[in-house]
């Protein structure tokens, strides 16, 4: 199918946008229409097809239909064979005004340069010929004196010379019935209607029309047929794929169109992957912005009425994308099909089973304590650190020091590997993980340390179980002992951004579904792997052939100018690591076929500042744009961080429990804005040592990339980067054809009613009988869990470990500020330590004025 457009409608649509209201969303809903067409890969698609036709035919134009909008508007349009013409967009009377005006026009003729050339032809309306005509009577010219002689000899020629000399006699002030009564006298019905067409055209003074009508006679103008290609005139343009020129269109309905119409806009290439029919399991590789999550949610649909007595199930990580995909499947389809379709993040339905199967289990396999109000981050710190008399963590005490020694995080490097293994291998089989190949963590571990590992992990699960609380991949490894009770409950099973989950996870999801025709529809993309999880398909129980395969390379959700800058940054630090993925393949991304402004990266002077102009900026655009909406990302926090955070300051946070139809403005960390789509998006803390992580190994900052590309690709329109301080080593070189570098202070003031404050880490978010007054009286296994104590030497480590402590009365004895003063002061313990290892103390205590706390300690 090819659809053209006409001059006239495009004026009489930017015409009608002017008038506002219901007019204006009649316009924007063919902007829409365009938008569509223009980026089509499928020839036969009807885009006309959603739209009301008229409830009487229209006869003024051969072969044209119209259509109702709101607002009683009318789009006229001519189809022929596999062409549609758009002609005029207007309300009731103007578009019944052009009707009048182009009675009788023929749209569907061509000329020899392969042009479509309109000619008015009444002999051809499907009525009568007697229409007034639009004529003065106040003359007897005649009408064949209107035009050269030379122009009619074509259809003079073959003519009686008696029926001649009536046709010259014809004035202008003759009937219309007269006109008819000589060329009825006209033997052959082709130059008949010819000559009708002729006198009806001179009598309006229309030359060039007669001169087409010659034209057509003798074969110069042709009826337009399918096997010929059209070259676009002046007045008629083809609707191109991927052209610049209707950009503009797609532009408008990308900026217009409210949040779910946007992530439910399907494109040609994206149905064809939603209604491919497969054997058994499939994969979609998609880049960021293909609208991977607008394929899985048609596609759920599409099975729920190819099956329907089936249930169908969509699963994804992310509880707030899980809540928004639901409200999206309520918008997008009937309530006979949305009751069969389930929506769930992989935590609920691992909880709906393990009930199932351990009975009066519920308060155990909850992300909040059943016993209190405490978060799952908060046990982890508890269970870590020893606190409350809980020492099962200390067996981890020798892989923490050796990961500090290195400059690495311990806490998070080690909660990290507890995901990896349990996403790897079932309890039972635990003690693989002493030999295996850890793929996708850099930093070696010996066996002794693995050992190690295994037992604290044993620990952490007794820690969870006896709280009452349980993580992601605590409920994956309670569910192992029961695999073999999961019965499949779907009929098909779509798993969105697939490339998060491990193993184990897609072995319980393997279960849930019988192995049959369209089974399994993994959706993903290794540019956007934030978890750190170990993946095989195969030990899943998982096969794709690689017919089974498709790919989604084309961006249709950000602007040319945001996708750009991401996809710059990203393959600017793309590690062999990241690239590293069997299941997954890094695709290149074909950019977007509308623009916006460019991207900018701006400098406060803290971190407070930054926030305090990202929500000023924000409310300021969200004035003048009322259905947009805006997410802030804050780099370096952790979503239990920026939910306290957004209590604090009364703003909400994406986090499972609020769907963005509710609000306008949203907090988030990197990770949780993953599947959402923003008109702006604001990435916060990009400071060098946040991001990436400089206390994560460097050999790993594939995660941080990955997840920054991931936020970044969050904007639909409106990017900002934002940082304080000495800017993030990923975007020292960017390259300034992608980005803007300016001051916060030059976007906008700061404004004088909202608080400077950022986030609290979370080892500040704490009950006051674990808060340690100062560095200066805590002990050395108290300091080795703060970040100061990274980078410190194994040997100075183990000295403070097992030197700063309590005496066998747990009386303190000594503590990091009696410890450095008597290195500083007494030669007998500079000694004790040594030279090295007294400096490194020395070296660390002062920046931390450990000396000045331990003197005002003991002037009390």
């Amino acid at each position: 199918m090819e659809y053209i457009i006409c001059k006239d409608f495009l004026k009489s649509k930017e015409r009608l946008k002017k008038f506002g209201g219901a007019y204006t969303r009649a316009a924007n809903t063919l902007d829409e229409v365009i938008g569509k067409i223009a980026v089509k890969k499928i020839s036969d698609e009807d885009y006309l097809s959603d739209l009301q036709r008229t409830t009487n035919g229209e006869q003024r134009i051969n072969k044209c239909i119209k259509y109702d909008l709101t607002g009683r508007c009318r789009l006229i349009t001519v189809r022929h064979e596999d062409r549609v013409l758009l002609l005029y967009l207007g309300n009731h009377d103007d578009a019944d005004s052009w009707l009048d005006k182009n009675i009788g026009t023929d749209f569907t003729n061509i000329n020899r340069e392969q042009q479509i050339t309109p000619v008015r032809r009444r002999s051809q309306q499907s009525n009568s010929y007697a229409t007034s005509l639009n004529r003065s009577f106040s003359t007897e010219d005649t009408l064949t004196r209107r035009v050269s002689s030379n122009v009619l000899m074509e259809i003079i020629k073959p003519l009686e010379p008696i029926v001649l000399a009536e046709l010259y006699d014809l004035k202008l002030s003759d009937s219309d019935d007269k006109f008819l009564e000589v060329c009825l006298k006209i033997d052959d019905s082709n130059l008949q209607n010819t000559w009708l067409d002729v006198l009806s055209s001179l009598a309006e003074d229309d030359e060039e029309n007669v001169k087409k009508l010659v034209d057509i006679y003798i074969g110069l103008i042709k009826p337009m047929s399918a096997d010929i290609n059209l070259i676009d005139s002046t007045e008629f343009q083809r609707i191109p794929t991927n052209s610049p020129e209707w950009a503009k269109l797609y532009k408008h309905f990308a900026q217009t169109a409210n949040f779910k119409d946007w992530m439910l806009f399907l494109h040609p290439e994206q149905k064809f992957v939603v209604e491919q029919h497969h054997t058994g399991s499939s994969k979609l590789l998609g880049v960021s912005g293909s609208g991977k999550t607008c394929v899985a949610i048609k596609r759920a649909i599409y099975l729920a009425e190819l099956y329907p007595s089936d249930k169908i199930l969509l699963l994804t990580l992310n509880k707030s994308l899980a809540q928004l995909i639901q409200d999206l499947v309520l918008s997008a389809a009937s309530e006979d099909i949305t009751c069969r379709i389930s929506v769930m993040p992989f935590f609920e339905i691992c909880q709906q089973l393990i009930y199932e199967f351990e009975p009066g289990s519920e308060r155990f396999y909850s992300d909040m304590t059943w016993k209190s109000d405490e978060h799952i981050d908060e046990i982890w710190r508890e269970y870590y650190q020893c606190q409350l008399n809980f020492a099962t963590a200390e067996v981890l005490h020798p892989v923490h020091d050796s990961l500090i020694s290195q400059g690495i995080d311990a806490d998070a490097y080690i909660r990290a590997e507890f995901d990896w293994i349990r996403s790897a291998i079932p309890g039972e089989r635990r003690q693989d993980y002493l030999e295996m190949d850890r793929t996708g963590r850099s930093v070696r571990m010996p066996h002794q340390f693995r050992e190690l590992l295994l037992a604290g992990l044993v620990g952490w699960e007794a820690k969870m179980r006896a709280i009452g609380v349980i993580d992601s991949l605590g409920i994956v490894a309670a569910l192992q002992p029961h695999i073999d009770k999961i019965e499949p409950l779907f009929r098909s099973i779509l798993v969105d951004e697939s490339q998060d989950f491990g193993t184990s996870e897609l072995a319980i999801i393997r279960r849930l579904v019988a192995p049959s025709a369209n089974d399994l529809f993994l959706c993903g993309d290794a540019a956007q792997k934030v978890q750190i999880k170990y993946q095989k398909l195969k030990e899943a129980q998982i096969t794709i052939p690689k017919s089974a395969h498709s790919k989604l390379i084309k961006n249709y959700r950000n602007s040319f100018e945001v996708l750009h800058a991401a996809h710059d940054i990203l393959t600017k630090h793309m590690t062999e690591e990241l690239l590293d993925n069997e299941n997954f393949e890094i695709l290149d991304p074909e950019y977007a076929d509308f623009h916006g402004s460019t991207p900018l990266i701006l400098q406060a002077s803290s971190l407070e500042e930054e926030i305090a102009y990202a929500v000023h900026y924000i409310n300021e655009e969200l004035s003048h744009h009322s259905t947009w909406k805006a997410c802030i990302a804050i780099a370096g926090y952790s979503l239990y961080e920026i939910q306290t955070f957004g209590s604090q300051i009364g703003l909400p946070v994406l986090d499972g429990t609020i769907g963005i139809e509710d609000q306008s403005l949203y907090f988030s960390d990197l990770a949780q804005s993953k599947g959402f789509e923003f008109d702006i998006m604001l990435v916060i803390n990009l400071s060098a040592g946040v991001m990436p992580n400089s206390l994560a190994p460097e050999s790993e900052h594939f995660n941080d990339l990955a997840t920054l590309y991931v936020a970044m690709t969050r904007a639909k329109t409106q990017l900002i980067l934002s940082y304080h301080g000495e800017i993030s080593s990923l975007l020292v070189d960017i390259d300034e054809e992608f980005f803007l570098l300016d001051n916060w202070a030059n976007y906008g003031e700061k404004p004088s009613d909202f608080k400077l404050i950022s986030p609290i880490p979370l080892n500040e978010i704490t009950s006051e009988e674990n808060i340690v007054a100062s560095v200066a009286e805590m002990t050395g296994m108290e300091f080795l869990y703060t970040n100061y104590a990274i980078g410190l030497s194994i040997e100075l480590i183990s000295r403070l470990r097992d030197k700063v402590g309590y005496d066998s009365n747990q009386h303190s004895t000594r503590d990091m500020g009696w410890i450095y003063h008597n290195v500083k002061k007494e030669p007998r313990e500079y000694n004790s330590f040594g030279r090295d290892m007294s400096k490194q103390l020395l070296e660390l205590g002062e920046p931390l004025d450990l000396g000045a706390l331990h003197g005002a300690r003991l002037d009390e």
